[in-house]
């Protein structure tokens, strides 16, 4: 314990007296800034019309019209430029041969990776810090805070940086060199990002396979309010193995390092074929968008399993709406639910159907309405079924700001940075004092 404490404090000492780290917080500080700004003003543009017309202003959600796009920001700096930093960590190791110095001592070697994966997690919640002014800015300006979707996406983010941290130190472990290691990390990020957009270009339908578990479509459930057991346990599972990964890279012989490396892809395999069957899914939203009704719900959980077969485009806007209105929904309440995009003749032959198909039989409709499908659904499955909806007491918060938000510009563009400069230069002035 007292050797892992030693290390940690070498690491944050490390980190925060790093350039490539003030460098960073400060990109993030005024990335941070110039996104809550632009969401502000966008928000309060489009509140105009939503003032004095309920209808409209219950599409106005300050989290995802706000917050959302205050953290794309962030989503940005994590993937692009946070692999610089916690590169450099494991590099400068390697470099200088600590390592294998360390591993010499009669302590577990692991406690090495472990120090440093604390201590960048501990730099990621400092970043996070940075986000707290955006809250308090939104509040003093009359805005609303949803207090459970904003905590559920510091845990998303959170997430995506752990996640961040394994593939860095996972890259520095397996490459000689900081460049090739960088690039390695983010062709490593960027995948994800691939994938997505094959999904949505109906590249090859074994994209969709993988499209489920990429980082950023998990990341996504954690945007649109959910909480998803089995994304978070999919994000630390993920961050996990690249972690204990490159620490055999680099502190394993060659002649024990596969076997090792063998054993814990089996032994992980096994934990993500395990959370394919956990459905714990809770949606936090205050306005309930990603829920059915509690009557349609539970009548929805008495169907049997069926199968959709859509016959659009993803790129479809059509699709697009029944997505999140309605496929969404159903996927967050069930997850024995078979939906198939067609692609090839038999999409044009049938542009623009949905397909049910249920104990043998099957209808289609043109219509993506949850009010049409319903009914549909369960005269297909001969239930018995009224379809009420409850009343929508969400009322939604437009907002029209008046003022100019300099304070906003003060704050993230002049008095953290300048904070963080004088942290960073009495953090130098103290350690010259210390080794002089």
């Amino acid at each position: 314990m007292k050797l892992f404490i030693l290390l940690l404090h070498k690491e944050l000492k490390e980190y925060f007296g790093a350039r490539s780290v003030l460098v960073f917080l400060l990109l993030l500080s005024f990335f941070i800034g110039y996104s809550f700004i632009t969401a502000v003003q966008l928000y309060s543009e489009q509140s105009l019309a939503a003032v004095d017309n309920p209808i409209y202003a219950t599409g106005f959600e300050p989290c995802s019209g706000i917050f959302v796009p205050t953290f794309g920001g962030v989503f940005l700096l994590f993937s692009l430029f946070l692999p610089f930093v916690f590169i450099r960590s494991v590099y400068e190791e390697k470099k200088n041969n600590t390592i294998a110095m360390l591993r010499q001592m009669p302590y577990p070697s692991f406690l090495i990776i472990l120090s440093k994966t604390v201590a960048s997690c501990f730099l990621i919640l400092c970043m996070g810090f940075i986000l707290i002014p955006t809250l308090i800015l939104w509040h003093s300006m009359g805005g609303h805070l949803p207090v459970s979707e904003i905590v559920l996406l510091f845990l998303g983010y959170g997430l995506y940086g752990l996640f961040i941290i394994g593939v860095s130190f996972f890259s520095a472990s397996i490459f000689s060199s900081a460049a090739n290691a960088s690039i390695g990390a983010l062709v490593l990020i960027i995948i994800s990002w691939i994938i997505d957009f094959s999904k949505d270009s109906q590249v090859s339908p074994i994209i969709n396979i993988f499209a489920k578990w990429t980082v950023t479509s998990n990341l996504k459930i954690f945007e649109h309010g959910i909480f998803s057991f089995s994304s978070l346990a999919y994000f630390i599972i993920l961050s996990l193995l690249f972690i204990i990964f490159s620490d055999f890279f680099l502190t394993s012989f060659n002649s024990i390092r596969y076997v090792k490396i063998i054993t814990v892809l089996f032994v992980f395999f096994i934990l993500f074929y395990f959370i394919t069957f956990i459905s714990f899914n809770r949606d936090l939203t205050e306005s309930r968008r990603n829920s059915f009704s509690p009557n349609v719900a539970d009548a929805l959980k008495k169907l049997p399993a069926f199968q959709l077969d859509i016959y659009l485009r993803k790129e479809d806007s059509r699709f697009k709406d029944f997505e999140n209105t309605f496929l969404r929904k159903l996927h967050l309440l069930r997850n024995d639910i078979k939906d198939n995009i067609i692609t090839g003749k038999q999409l044009s032959d049938k542009y623009g159907l949905f397909v049910y198909k249920l104990n043998g039989k099957s209808t289609q409709t043109y219509s993506n309405s949850e009010e049409e499908i319903l009914p549909l659904l369960f005269k297909l499955a001969d239930i018995p079924y009224s379809f009420k909806a409850d009343v929508d007491s969400f009322k939604g918060y437009p907002i029209v700001i008046q003022t100019q938000l300099n304070n906003v510009k003060f704050i993230y563009y002049l008095l953290i940075p300048l904070l963080l400069v004088i942290i960073y230069i009495l953090n130098l002035f103290i350690r010259k004092k210390v080794y002089s």
